[in-house]
Protein backbone atom coordinates (compact mmCIF):
# COMPACT_ATOMS: atom_id res chain seq x y z
CA UNK A 1 0.00 0.00 0.00
CA UNK A 2 3.24 2.34 0.91
CA UNK A 3 4.01 2.28 -3.02
CA UNK A 4 0.73 3.68 -4.23
CA UNK A 5 1.14 6.57 -2.13
CA UNK A 6 2.28 10.64 -3.73
CA UNK A 7 4.14 13.02 -1.73
CA UNK A 8 0.22 14.54 -1.34
CA UNK A 9 -0.56 11.10 0.08
CA UNK A 10 1.66 11.77 2.86
CA UNK A 11 1.78 14.96 3.46
CA UNK A 12 -2.14 15.20 4.02
CA UNK A 13 -2.07 11.78 6.29
CA UNK A 14 0.35 13.88 8.32
CA UNK A 15 -2.06 16.63 8.73
CA UNK A 16 -4.90 14.27 9.39
CA UNK A 17 -2.90 13.79 12.89
CA UNK A 18 -2.16 17.54 13.07
CA UNK A 19 1.74 16.75 13.49
CA UNK A 20 4.10 18.98 12.49
CA UNK A 21 6.81 18.18 9.85
CA UNK A 22 9.45 17.82 12.64
CA UNK A 23 7.33 16.10 15.21
CA UNK A 24 6.44 13.62 11.89
CA UNK A 25 10.09 13.07 10.89
CA UNK A 26 10.81 12.43 14.34
CA UNK A 27 8.01 9.79 14.23
CA UNK A 28 9.98 8.41 11.12
CA UNK A 29 13.04 8.95 12.26
CA UNK A 30 14.52 10.74 9.62
CA UNK A 31 15.39 14.15 9.17
CA UNK A 32 12.93 16.92 8.47
CA UNK A 33 14.21 18.51 5.28
CA UNK A 34 13.97 15.11 4.05
CA UNK A 35 10.42 14.86 4.71
CA UNK A 36 10.13 18.26 3.23
CA UNK A 37 11.64 16.84 0.52
CA UNK A 38 9.38 13.93 0.52
CA UNK A 39 5.86 15.87 0.91
CA UNK A 40 7.18 18.29 -2.21
CA UNK A 41 7.87 15.24 -4.07
CA UNK A 42 11.56 16.63 -4.58
CA UNK A 43 12.85 13.29 -3.42
CA UNK A 44 10.72 9.57 -3.68
CA UNK A 45 9.72 7.12 -1.50
CA UNK A 46 12.45 4.63 -0.81
CA UNK A 47 11.67 1.19 0.63
CA UNK A 48 13.57 2.76 3.82
CA UNK A 49 11.59 5.43 4.08
CA UNK A 50 8.76 3.95 3.26
CA UNK A 51 9.15 1.33 5.75
CA UNK A 52 9.64 4.09 8.40
CA UNK A 53 6.87 5.89 6.99
CA UNK A 54 4.68 3.11 7.67
CA UNK A 55 5.88 2.47 10.84
CA UNK A 56 4.61 6.86 11.79
CA UNK A 57 1.57 5.57 10.20
CA UNK A 58 0.83 2.19 12.89
CA UNK A 59 2.45 4.41 16.03
CA UNK A 60 -0.07 6.93 14.88
CA UNK A 61 -3.25 4.64 14.47
CA UNK A 62 -4.18 6.04 10.88
CA UNK A 63 -7.06 3.47 9.52
CA UNK A 64 -6.37 1.93 5.84
CA UNK A 65 -10.06 3.59 6.17
CA UNK A 66 -8.36 6.45 6.53
CA UNK A 67 -5.69 6.47 3.87
CA UNK A 68 -8.29 5.23 1.49
CA UNK A 69 -10.32 8.19 2.03
CA UNK A 70 -7.29 10.46 2.05
CA UNK A 71 -6.63 9.46 -1.77
CA UNK A 72 -9.86 9.81 -2.81
CA UNK A 73 -10.00 13.19 -1.50
CA UNK A 74 -7.20 13.96 -3.11
CA UNK A 75 -8.38 12.86 -6.39
CA UNK A 76 -11.61 14.21 -5.84
CA UNK A 77 -9.71 17.79 -5.99
CA UNK A 78 -7.00 16.95 -8.93
CA UNK A 79 -10.42 16.18 -10.84
CA UNK A 80 -12.55 19.39 -9.61
CA UNK A 81 -9.19 21.72 -10.56
CA UNK A 82 -8.60 22.34 -6.39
Amino acid sequence: MIEELSHEHIKAIRQLRNKSQKEWAELMNIDPGNLSRIESGELKLSPIYGSRLWKAIELSNISEFEIESIKTLIEYRKRRGI
